[in-house]
């Protein structure tokens, strides 16, 4: 078996670049860290409009909404316009356009309409 010179001089080459990457000591080299700039302050803004989990005290609705969807009957209400529940046990839309895919306890109400257009997927109230 012939061996060819010129790739073993293209071979040689190519390592020998990707190596001198590395000369110095490369990622493997102790650096001193750069300096990072201070900290400013935060500002502080009001609440927290979603995506958080507070528990709270929320008035309760009864009845089916108009175009209103209940799929579970599992003491699932879907009290205001265009609602839907479909799963699960114990969840209460009472805000206009929310839903709740399922999950247990869960609740959309403001008290005041003014939750609309709110989704929870699932998840469970512990009482």
């Amino acid at each position: 078996m012939r061996l060819h010179p010129m790739g073993f001089v293209v071979s040689a080459l190519v390592s020998g670049a990707l190596f001198s990457g590395c000369a110095d000591g490369g990622s493997s080299a102790t650096r001193a860290a750069g300096a990072l700039p201070a900290a400013r302050p935060q500002a502080v803004g009001g609440a927290p409009r979603g995506g958080v989990r507070r528990t709270l005290s929320v008035p309760s609705c009864s009845g089916l909404g108009t175009d209103a969807f209940v799929g579970g009957q599992d003491s699932n209400v879907a009290g205001a316009m265009a609602d839907g529940v479909l799963a699960g046990g114990g969840n209460e839309v009472c805000d206009g356009f929310s839903s709740i895919a399922g999950g247990d306890g869960n609740t959309i109400s403001s008290g005041a309409n003014t939750s609309g257009y709110s989704f929870i997927g699932a998840g469970y109230e512990i009482r």
